[in-house]
């Protein structure tokens, strides 16, 4: 969907405003629905999706603040952008619609180029954030898919290289250096694979964190192993005290 494509709700009592408002609008070629009543816009609003709500402050039964509070206390609309476009302009009222959880407070009369400007910034931020999000969803579906696919050819790599340690009979003692080393560097690499698949898992709120005690040496022994070759290859003492 492209920011331009984005649907805007217009709620305000009064027919000439929104058809003021609507042929404001229309030129951008955004997707407009319509509502004269709180009632009314929160029905839309549970039937279709939007990405910003134009509202009025004054109407009757239900006013503007009461919607936005309620847009805001849902899950399924808490994301909607609020923008109050009212003929409220006192600082009390200014200071109540952004608590309510409005994104902007523009007041009547507007001036048309600065309404659209405002629209368009709070639009573009929208369809960043929901951009932002699906880049974060592939992300973490790629880590999951990466670490599942390694997962099982390294664990059978280190199984085999197992195999091989307890006949040591058969094996010279330089290929059993080598064997030794190669387990090492397998099992590390396994390890960073099980904790890829957990890391992806919490950021997915697929893992509950339970929190426990760990020795300090052993974690700092576990990470010099893991460097310990690169470091001789490069000529590199590392030192654990």
């Amino acid at each position: 969907m492209k920011p331009d494509e984005q649907g805007i709700l217009i709620v305000d009592d009064v027919p000439k405003n929104i058809q003021l408002l609507g042929s404001i609008l229309k030129e951008e070629n955004y997707e407009l629905e319509f509502a004269t009543s709180g009632k009314e816009a929160l029905e839309w609003l549970d039937s279709k999706q939007f990405d910003l709500v134009l509202l009025d402050i004054m109407m009757p039964e239900m006013d503007g603040f009461e919607v936005c509070r309620r847009i805001k206390e849902n899950p399924a609309t808490r994301e909607v952008s609020v923008i109050f476009l009212t003929a409220k302009a006192d600082f009390q009222s200014i200071i109540q619609g952004f608590e309510t959880g409005a994104v902007d407070y523009i007041t009547k009369p507007y001036n048309r180029k600065e309404l659209l400007m405002r629209v368009k910034t709070h639009l573009t931020m929208q369809y960043q954030r929901k951009q932002l999000e699906l880049s974060n969803k592939f992300e973490k579906k790629i880590f999951s898919i990466i670490g599942h696919d390694l997962r099982s050819p390294i664990g059978n790599i280190r199984t085999y290289i197992d195999a091989f340690l307890m006949v040591q009979n058969d094996i010279d003692q330089s290929t059993m250096v080598l064997l030794k080393d190669l387990y090492i560097l397998s099992d590390n690499a396994f390890n960073l694979l099980e904790n890829l698949l957990n890391w992806a898992k919490s950021q997915s709120g697929g893992i509950i964190c339970r929190p426990q005690q760990e020795e300090i040496p052993y974690l700092l022994k576990n990470i010099l192993t893991l460097f310990q070759m690169q470091a001789e290859n490069k000529n590199i003492s590392l030192a654990y005290e």
